[in-house]
C-alpha cells in the first residue's frame, strides 16, 4: 500500500506540505536582508525557532522514519525495490528547505 503509485504520491505531497510548514515557521526568525552585517538584537530568535520550526522538523523526521520502517516491511513481504525516485525527491525537498532556512537566517 505504501509503495503503490498513490501511496508514494501521498508521501511526497505530505513531505512538500510539511517542508512548507517548516519554512513558514522558520521564517519568523529570519534576518531582514538590509540588517545583514549589522549588530541586530536577535536574542530570542533561537528560542522562537526551537519552539516553532524545530518541532515541525522533528515531527516530519519521526513520521518519515516510521514510513521507512513500514515501507521496508512491505518491500520485504512483496519483494519489490525501493522507490529511489520518490526518496530522492523527498530528500531534495528537505535539503532545499534546510538550505533556504539557513541562508535566510543569515540575511541572504
Amino acid at each position: 500500500m505504501l509503495l503503490t503509485k498513490n501511496g508514494l504520491t501521498g508521501w511526497v505531497l505530505a513531505n512538500v506540505v510539511a517542508s512548507a510548514v517548516f519554512v513558514h515557521l522558520a521564517s519568523w526568525t529570519w534576518l531582514e536582508p538590509n540588517l545583514r552585517g549589522e549588530d541586530a538584537a536577535r536574542g530570542g530568535d533561537a528560542l522562537a525557532w526551537a519552539v516553532s520550526a524545530l518541532p515541525a522538523l522533528a515531527i516530519a523526521g519521526f513520521v518519515n522514519a516510521i514510513w521507512f520502517g513500514l515501507a521496508s516491511l512491505e518491500r520485504r513481504r512483496n519483494g519489490g525495490a525501493w522507490p529511489v525516485h520518490s526518496i530522492t525527491v523527498v530528500a531534495a525537498v528537505w535539503i532545499s528547505a534546510l538550505v533556504v532556512d539557513h541562508f535566510r537566517g543569515l540575511g541572504f
